[in-house]
């Protein structure tokens, strides 16, 4: 096949690599399998406070249970930077 296997990134779609994810619906007609674009300038995540943890020795009876907790915030920068395919 020209390109190479997909699922070492060799094919491409306008410059920007095509890799296989397993975790994305399947395609179907009018499914959404394939993001597209520059994710970087359309999201962007942010840490909003360090990860941290507790015991808990109380809940298990016998052994400890640790929570941890980190509080994470995303937003859409730039809308027009990535969109999602839909099959036709």
């Amino acid at each position: 096949m020209p390109g190479g296997d997909a699922r070492q990134g060799k094919f491409t779609i306008a410059g920007g690599p095509v890799r296989i994810v397993p975790n994305m619906p399947d395609v179907a007609p009018g499914a959404t399998p394939s993001p597209f674009g520059d994710w970087q300038q359309a999201c962007m995540i942010v840490r909003r406070s360090p990860v941290t943890f507790q015991t808990d020795p109380y809940s298990l009876g016998w052994c400890l249970q640790y929570k941890f907790e980190m509080r994470i915030s995303g937003s859409t920068v730039c809308p027009g930077a990535a969109r999602l395919l839909r099959i036709q």
